[in-house]
């Protein structure tokens, strides 16, 4: 009887491990679109001759996967402490904390620039909340 209970819960544990593994994969998957579109976010305003525009072309990058990221954050912040690894958990936090750091770090890059021009701060000033609010998990 015991072998069974012990057979039994060792199959129950593989059982239970085995969907942690593909929302793992989920997790991992939108760490890496996120840092995608905050690296392409970055180097479009960083590379643009008029930051105006540079921030209205990354506002666009933003606004284009807006949608589907903002939906798959919600899903990650729905998800469980079984369904995710404690490792991928703490690789998300980290992942988003740097994301969103790189992101608001335009802000001091491009200090200058938005102090002269209010358009430019109200443009970066959207563009970072709106990236902030969503990889809110």
């Amino acid at each position: 009887m015991t072998r069974k209970l012990f057979a039994a819960g060792l199959l129950f544990t593989v059982l239970a491990a085995a969907p942690a593994c593909k929302k793992d994969d989920m997790v991992k998957e939108t760490m890496t679109e996120i840092d995608g579109l905050a690296d392409e976010i970055v180097s479009t305003v960083k590379n643009a001759d008029d930051k105006k525009q540079g921030v209205a072309e990354a506002q666009k990058l933003l606004d284009a996967k807006k949608e589907a990221l903002g939906g798959q954050m919600d899903e990650v912040g729905q998800l469980r402490g079984f369904q995710v690894s404690e490792e991928v958990a703490a690789e998300l936090t980290t992942n988003v904390a740097q994301s969103a750091l790189e992101v608001e770090s335009l802000k001091l890059n491009l200090m200058t620039e938005t102090m002269k021009d209010k358009e430019l701060d109200a443009a970066l000033d959207k563009l970072t909340g709106d990236f902030a609010t969503m990889v809110k998990p």
